[in-house]
């Protein structure tokens, strides 16, 4: 580590060292060839006056997606063997991810640049050169953020590190990492992520900081803006209202194959009509930072992005306009597109599904023209969509102390789940009844019986975990299932092998029991673009529907201040039939439901 600290910056910006020195391969770009600043000119504020500054210590980075940001962070540690050398630790939200960065994006640029040699030491996860180390880790353990001193530390995806999912006293990976710069007087730390909740972890840091905006001038008068809605310094859940759309709207509904080409954005000075393939890329490259928040915490820059900035043709202004049209009535989708596209930060409300909304969900009232149909008779009123060349027919079991209660749903080619059936059993052999209950289709000739299951396995586990060994030895489509802490599935599920004795059950499925119930959530709505399908009589079992009611999603503080939210149950009021319900969103999600779009 000879040399450390004594080495005078480079008036040479990272930036411009990046495009002579850093080439990428398609591994580890979309775009390979020597690194190109001016395809995400933003960027170089990162890249140039915070890491060449003596005044920044921080940069919190509140971004979208494709917003060339990673690249940029990684540019400076390949940078810094020559220029800056010292530790460094990169902690992103997966280990895999950090596995994936440090031999796609890391080891091979620089084996590759010019001046100091790596040594042979190129490991996964801690890449060891001459004069200095890159620590790289899955950010789930406090371990790595224990070491004494550091140069750089980097935070990737922050709102997604399993840290952060359940902040403990020693607080969020931001408040761990700050803690290994406090007695060096040179250490410098990125922080960025995809916005999430507002006062959430990177929407918080971001706002006390510099808050940073990127300005950019109208190619027709020159005047300045930014792009993001103009309704005050915060845009909330509004769409940014100068991005024009509402000519696109015929008679017959959205012209959507038009938005690609004709959604422009209005300028605030002159009311140009600004379009994304004429004038935003002229646009951006003539940006202009400008600091926007004077009581700044000392030394924290901070900046916030949007894909409207991406120059990337799949998130054009056209796309995401169409994205906001086509996710107006659902909520998770809009969700997704705010936090992941349009780095607006979630706003979410005190919510609880009331018994008369769930009544609206019945088919074929309320204006609803689909099909009428009761429970048990039977018949499943709609084409259902197909999985492994079946019917996708679920059955979902949650599991109690002297009996089981159990559902039945099929899902329609419109991606939408129809509750068939619905009951409460005792013992093994009613269980597996189920899976000998024939359902006809409209139109359709045979019948069919349910192909997927799910069962409870938090309570009698092994009982459990002996009947689903049991029943897949016989042919049984089932399965143990267990809710999990947003800690431990880092995603919304996963699956992993159980043992019970010396014999192997043949999977569980683990599901992050939060993300599950927010996105079931949306399924209960009356107005969600996908919605819960029920029966005409499904008014004549109050407890199921109370079931389906019973919790709250509310926002609340943690220990450390930050914005979180919690499901709250009414006292007393069991949830059982709603927890089946979230077993079938997860075998729906299983059986590739996210990637089917009718």
């Amino acid at each position: 580590m000879a040399g450390v600290g004594h080495r005078p910056r480079p008036k040479i910006p990272v930036w411009e060292w990046a495009a002579k020195n850093v080439r990428l391969n398609a591994q580890a770009s979309a775009r390979p060839g020597f690194y190109d600043p001016a395809l995400v000119p933003f960027t170089k504020l990162l890249q140039d006056e915070f890491i060449l500054s003596r005044h920044w210590r921080e940069c919190i980075v509140e971004k979208s997606s494709q917003t060339g940001f990673t690249e940029a962070a990684l540019n400076i540690v390949r940078w810094m063997p020559e220029h800056w050398p010292g530790p460094v630790l990169y902690a992103i939200d997966r280990e895999q991810e950090a596995i994936n960065i440090s031999k796609f994006r890391l080891a091979e640029t620089i084996r590759k640049r010019g001046g100091a040699a790596a040594s042979d030491k190129i490991g996964q996860l801690r890449i060891e050169l001459d004069n200095m180390y890159i620590l790289l880790t899955g950010a789930a353990s406090v371990s790595p953020f224990r070491n004494k001193y550091l140069k750089l530390g980097v935070l990737d995806e922050v709102e997604s590190h399993k840290l952060n999912m359940n902040i403990g006293e020693e607080g969020s990976t931001i408040d761990l990492m700050r803690s290994r710069f406090t007695t060096s007087s040179e250490g410098k730390m990125i922080a960025m992520s995809k916005t999430g909740l507002r006062g959430g972890i990177i929407n918080r840091e971001c706002e006390s900081g510099s808050l940073h905006k990127c300005y950019v001038p109208c190619p027709k008068c020159g005047t300045f803006q930014v792009l993001e809605s103009q309704e005050g310094d915060e845009p909330g859940r509004l769409f940014p209202e100068q991005l024009r759309f509402a000519h696109l709207k015929g008679t017959h509904g959205w012209e959507l194959t038009r938005f690609e080409r004709e959604v422009f954005w209005e300028c605030i000075s002159c009311n140009a009509q600004l379009f994304w393939h004429e004038h935003q890329k002229e646009m951006v490259a003539n940006h202009e930072w400008r600091l926007t928040n004077e009581d700044h915490v000392p030394g924290r820059m901070s900046m916030r992005i949007s894909d409207l900035y991406s120059p990337f043709p799949n998130v054009c202004w056209g796309a995401l306009a169409r994205q906001f049209v086509q996710a107006s009535k659902d909520a998770a989708s809009l969700e997704y597109l705010f936090t992941n596209h349009l780095s607006i930060a979630w706003e979410p409300t005190t919510a609880r599904i009331k018994d008369s909304e769930l009544l609206a969900l019945r088919s074929g009232v309320d204006g609803d023209d689909g099909p009428v149909y009761f429970l048990n008779d039977g018949v499943c009123p709609v084409e259902p969509v197909y999985s492994g060349g079946h019917p996708l027919i679920s059955v979902a079991v949650d599991r109690q102390d002297d009996r089981d209660k159990w559902s039945v749903v099929m899902w329609s080619i419109d991606a939408e789940p129809w509750l068939l059936a619905f009951g409460e059993s005792m013992g093994d052999e009613q269980i597996l009844d189920l899976f000998y209950r024939e359902f006809v289709f409209a139109g359709k000739e045979d019948s069919f019986a349910p192909t997927a299951g799910l069962i409870d396995s938090g309570y009698r586990t092994s009982e459990t975990y002996s009947l689903c060994l049991n029943a897949r030895a016989e042919g049984y489509p089932i399965n143990p299932s267990k809710g999990m802490g947003s800690n431990q599935v880092a995603g919304v599920i996963a699956t992993r092998s159980v043992t019970l004795g010396d014999r192997q059950v043949v999977q569980r499925l683990d599901y992050n029991d939060h993300q599950l119930k927010r996105r079931w959530m949306s399924y209960l709505r009356p107005d969600s673009l996908r919605r819960l399908r029920l029966p005409m009589d499904i008014g004549e079992h109050p407890r199921f529907l109370a079931e389906l009611t019973a919790e709250k999603l509310v926002t609340t503080l943690d220990k450390k201040g930050f914005t979180k939210e919690e499901f709250q149950k009414k006292p007393k009021q069991p949830n059982d039939w709603g927890d089946t319900m979230k077993m079938h969103l997860a075998m729906w999600i299983q059986a590739g439901g996210d990637s089917y779009n009718p």
